[in-house]
Formats: structure tokens, sequence, C-alpha cells
């Protein structure tokens, strides 16, 4: 293998960040970015995590001593990295379903200052029958007002949350939760000018494929650790971490040499990703499926369809797109490769499930934005909508009943104008 980063269990190490989910993703992201500046001596601190939902389980975390295997495979300028991370910096798993005061207790602790969460787009819904008084309450916005609540009773310095749930503009989304929730729960006055002024509540945009545990090839990689590690996680070695402040004072991550952007504007990078990454898989998915290819990569290795996609992403997508050129034309690079990673078997099928809704999140924004500036429309983007069309009169096409019906009973031009609205 690669460079292996370990470091020694230090149970004196304090609990600074509590971390709402267990789930492959985090494990393969926040995890080693805390790892890496413990090891570099910039942070020093553990991660304290707490089950965010009824459904799954942490008992493992706290069976193997929050211990487990992080394994990175990918390229980098198209050579094979092949890395493992012995991640040990987990002090333990809360579960407030079966120990309420164990999780209440956390808002006790001085030294905790970052929330972390991915409890996915679901997680920010809200349970009509919550309380302040629910042991716990069923939402994550629920826990963690709790949570904040009993901070504020204490007199205790707020947090700074950092959510990384795929939702737009998601810090500012979960501070008015918590908000609309105070009124709800008839919380004080003072309570919410404290959660004003003394937390910060940090949009943040977060990149990564965490494909999770090995199944089949876990004996393999089995053999490299000394332990029976049921929590096993491979993730590739692309990452990249945007967010809309500047916390390098106490967050270093620029200075433990992390992919994070601290910026002022995270609405460009999540229309990067949105229009370029997002739309280069629905662009295969329309130009591919129909071909018989089954998986990103093996479509990408097909010159013809390889070439067709990085010239509507330079000469159609990038153009429509207010950033500097150079910086899009390294990213849709490492687009391409991130696709091309042989350890990722990322299926077609899975992509096109629900392509038309994909189609006008990711794709249309470009069509329009081409022709705004150049008063025609782009021609390979067209053709992809095309595609997509006839896409929706196979047997290949995955929506609901409704939509694939919609589009097999109406004109191509209807359908486009539908799309654009």
């Amino acid at each position: 293998m690669g460079n292996v980063f370990i470091i020694m269990h230090n149970s004196n190490r304090k609990e600074k960040i509590l971390q709402f989910g267990s789930g492959n993703f985090l494990r393969g992201f926040i995890e080693p970015y805390i790892q890496k500046m413990n090891e570099l001596g910039y942070f020093d601190g553990s991660v304290v995590i707490v089950k965010p939902t009824p459904i799954g389980t942490i008992e493992q975390l706290n069976n193997q001593n929050g211990k487990y295997t992080l394994f990175i495979r990918g390229l980098s300028n198209y050579r094979e990295i092949k890395e493992r991370i012995d991640i040990n910096i987990i002090s333990r798993a809360v579960n407030p379903y079966s120990n309420f005061k164990e999780f209440i207790n956390l808002s006790k602790n001085p030294d905790l200052r970052f929330i972390i969460s991915n409890t996915t787009e679901s997680g920010y819904e809200l349970f009509e029958k919550d309380s302040l008084h629910s042991k716990p309450a069923q939402s994550f916005p629920g826990k963690l007002l709790q949570l904040l609540y009993e901070r504020y009773k204490l007199n205790l310095k707020g947090f700074i949350v950092l959510p990384c749930e795929l939702i737009h503009k998601n810090g500012l989304k979960l501070k008015e939760l918590m908000f609309q929730l105070s009124f709800k729960w008839g919380l004080e006055e003072d309570f919410r000018i404290w959660l004003e002024e003394e937390n910060l509540f940090v949009n943040t945009l977060v990149d990564r494929i965490v494909t999770g545990f090995p199944k089949d090839e876990y004996e393999s990689l089995r053999r490299e650790i000394d332990f029976e590690d049921k929590l096993m996680n491979v993730a590739e070695v692309y990452n990249l971490w945007v967010i809309e402040s500047n916390l390098e004072h106490e967050l270093p991550l620029q200075k433990s040499g992390i992919n994070v952007i601290w910026t002022k504007d995270i609405q460009l990078y999540e229309q990067r990703k949105v229009r370029i990454l997002n739309g280069a898989h629905i662009l295969l998915v329309t130009f591919a499926l129909v071909k018989g290819y089954v998986e990103v990569r093996a479509s990408l290795l097909d010159n013809e369809i390889r070439n067709k996609i990085e010239m509507i992403l330079k000469e159609e997508i990038i153009p429509s797109l207010n950033m500097p050129e150079d910086d899009l034309l390294e990213y849709m690079s490492v687009v391409i490769e991130r696709f091309l990673n042989p350890f990722i078997h990322h299926k077609l099928t899975s992509i096109a499930l629900n392509a038309y809704d994909k189609f006008k999140v990711r794709i249309i924004p470009s069509i329009l934005s081409y022709h705004h500036k150049y008063e025609k429309y782009p021609k390979g983007l067209m053709e992809s909508f095309d595609a997509l069309f006839e896409l929706y009169h196979t047997d290949l096409c995955q929506d609901t009943p409704e939509k694939i019906a919609y589009i097999r009973n109406h004109t191509k031009e209807e359908v486009f104008k539908a799309l654009c609205e």
C-alpha cells in the first residue's frame, strides 16, 4: 500500500467535535481530516458521535473503541493511488434513544466547539409530535435544539455548526429550523438572542465519493490490519470541502494540507459541481446507456463518448459559468479522472433514476445560460435532450409512471418547454 497514517490513541484528548451521523460518508470524509490535523499537531481533539435517527446502529463503533480502517483508492494525475488510514479519533458514540441523559449531558462539555452533521436531505424534516421534553426529539433539528437549549441554560459558549447535508444553503436552512422550532416550542426570546449571537451556522459543500464497506474485498484487505474491522470504509482520492466562512484560526484545515476552500460565496462552487460533475453524469446517461454501457468508467473509455462529453463541457457548459475558465477546465479534468477511477463501479442506471428531474436541475441551466449569452441553443446539450427524450421511450428509463406517461404523450417541443419553466 502507499502512505499509512497512524495515531496512537490518546485518552486525554478533549472532545471538541460533536458529530450527528456515523455513516460511511462522514467516516470517509470528516474523520480523516480530523485525524490528519491531530497527526500534525494542529488540533488535538476527538470526535463524539450521536445517532441522529432510530434507524441504523452505532454500537459497533463503541465495540471497536472508535477505531476503523479507511482505504483511499483512485487516480491522481492518472497514477494509481492506494493508501490506508487508521482512524482513531472517535472517543465514543452516543445513542439518545437508549440513553437520553448521556446525550443531553454533552451540552455541559465546555470543550465542545464544533457540530458536524450528515443526516441526508430527509434529516431536515420536522416531526409534529416533537417537543422540548421529548426523550429525544425524533428529528435531527429537534435533537439539535434540545442540546442548544441546555447549553444556553448553562450559560456556556455556543457552537460553530457545519452541516454536510447536500442541501442548498444548508447552514442557513438549519438555522431557520432552529428558530422555527424555538417559536413552536414556546422558548423564551433570550434563548433566540443567544442562538443568534453565540452560534454560527455555516453553509458548506462536500465532495467525495465514499463507497463504504468493501464486502467483496474484505478478506484481502483484512490481512493488512490486526483486528476484525466491521466498520472498514473505502473512499476515492479526491476530496473537497467548501466552507462559506474562514475558520482557519480554529480549524486549521489548509495548514494541514487539506483541500478546503474558505469562501464568502459558496454558490459559485455549488453551481460548478452541479453543472460540471453532476451534469456530466447525466450526459453519460443520455449518450451511453442506450449504447449498452453499464458503468461510468466503461462508457468514458469509449473515445467517441468521451470526446463528446469533453466537447460539451469545454464549449457549452464552461462558457455558461461565471468563473475563471482556467479553474473550470482544471476542475473538468479532475472530474474526468474521477470518472475513470478503476476502483469505483458507478452504475449508469443509478444515475438514470429520475433522470428528467436531474436533467432539469443539472443541464437546463447551462442550456439557458448559453442561449442567453450567445442567442442560440448549444448543439451538444440539445442532442443530449433529444437522447433523454428517446430514453424515456425505452425500457431503460426509471421514473414514476406519471412522469414516463407525460413524456411519452407529449411532443419533444412540449417536454423541452416544460423543462425550461
